[in-house]
């Protein structure tokens, strides 16, 4: 993604797709319907991939994201009352 500051052929290449949108888009659709969340899918697939795209964004090391601790904060927080 910071590559696409200096690199118009990444910036464009990032702009056709929503490649992480896409690849998370099943399992955030089960999860959606399963909680009865009032959370548009796209609210709840920015709660699924933007905190591990922080982790890995600010230099942090994609081995020390804890997957399981994310998953259970995102199950909790479609299931949050008034979500």
């Amino acid at each position: 993604m910071g590559e696409a500051q200096h690199d118009a052929d990444v910036a464009a290449l990032l702009a056709s797709r929503d490649i992480l949108g896409e690849s998370a888009a099943a399992v955030v659709e089960e999860a959606r319907k399963a909680s009865g969340t009032t959370l548009s899918q796209e609210q709840a697939t920015a709660l699924l991939i933007g905190p591990p795209f922080f982790h890995i964004l600010t230099g942090r090391s994609a081995d020390a994201i804890d997957t399981e601790q994310l998953a259970h904060q995102f199950l909790r927080a479609l299931n949050r009352p008034g979500t």
